[in-house]
C-alpha cells in the first residue's frame, strides 16, 4: 500500500522542481514589464520558439548539444531584439498607448506562432527520445533531467539577482525599472538599457522553455500557458 505521505512529499517536490523553472520565465517578463511597462504577450512566442531553434541544431542538422544550445541562444536573442527594434522601440518612441504596445504584441504571437506551425507542423515534437535515469533519495524519486532542471533553475536565478543587484547594468535597470521616462531626464540612455532587458529577460525565457522542452517536448501552442503561470506568478510576487 502507498504511503500517502510519501506520494504527497512526491507531488509536492515534482512541482516545486517545475515552479523553478518557470519561475524563471516569470523573472524574464516581470523585469521587461516593470521596466517598459508593456504587457508584452509575445513574450510567450520567445518562449514557445528557443526549443525549435534547439530541435532544428541538434535534432535535424546533429550538431552536438552544447553548441546547439549556444546558436539558439543566439537566435532567440535575435529575434526578441528584432520585435524589439522594429517594434516597440518604434511605438514608445512615438508615445503610443500601452495598448497599441499590447495589441501590437498580439500580432506578433500570432505571426511567429503560425510561421513554426508551417515550417516544423503542429504536432508536438521531442528533442531527445532517450529514457531518462531514475535517483532515488529518501523514499523521493527524482529523474536525471529533474535534477538538471532544478539545479540550472537556481543557478540562473542566483546569477540574475547578482547582476541586477550588485552590478552596474542591474543599478541602472532598477533605476528604469523604478521611472523610465524620469531616468531619461537625468541623463541616463532608457532605450540602451531597455536593450539589455530584452536581452536578460530573452535568456530566462530561453533557459525556461529549454529546460521544459527536454523533459516534456514542445508544441507551438506551449507558450500562453506557461506565459499566464508567469504572469500569476509575477501579480502574486509584485515587483522585485
Amino acid at each position: 500500500m502507498l504511503d500517502k505521505k510519501m506520494v504527497f512529499l512526491q507531488i509536492l517536490i515534482n512541482n516545486l522542481i517545475l515552479c523553478s523553472v518557470y519561475s524563471l520565465m516569470s523573472l524574464g517578463f516581470s523585469l521587461y514589464y516593470y521596466t517598459t511597462g508593456v504587457f508584452n504577450l509575445a513574450y510567450a512566442t520567445i518562449f514557445m520558439i528557443s526549443p525549435y531553434f534547439l530541435l532544428l541544431f541538434f535534432s535535424i542538422f546533429s550538431i552536438p548539444l552544447y553548441i546547439s544550445i549556444i546558436l539558439s541562444l543566439i537566435l532567440t536573442i535575435l529575434i526578441a531584439l528584432s520585435i524589439e527594434y522594429l517594434i516597440y522601440l518604434p511605438l514608445m518612441r512615438k508615445k503610443a498607448s500601452l495598448n497599441i504596445s499590447m495589441i501590437s504584441s498580439i500580432g506578433v504571437m500570432i505571426i511567429l506562432v503560425n510561421l513554426v506551425i508551417l515550417i516544423f507542423g503542429n504536432e508536438s515534437k521531442i528533442i531527445d527520445t532517450r529514457i531518462s535515469e531514475s535517483n532515488e533519495l529518501g523514499g523521493l524519486i527524482f529523474s536525471d533531467r529533474q535534477l538538471i532542471q532544478l539545479i540550472t533553475s537556481i543557478l540562473i536565478i542566483i546569477i540574475y539577482h547578482i547582476i541586477i543587484k550588485y552590478t552596474q547594468i542591474g543599478l541602472r535597470i532598477r533605476a528604469i525599472n523604478f521611472d523610465y521616462y524620469l531616468s531619461q531626464i537625468f541623463g541616463l540612455n532608457s532605450f540602451k538599457y531597455q536593450i539589455y532587458v530584452v536581452i536578460i529577460s530573452s535568456v530566462l525565457a530561453f533557459s525556461a522553455s529549454i529546460l521544459i522542452a527536454i523533459d516534456v517536448g514542445m508544441d507551438p501552442y506551449v507558450g500562453m500557458p506557461v506565459f499566464l503561470f508567469a504572469v500569476v506568478a509575477m501579480i502574486i510576487g509584485g515587483n522585485g
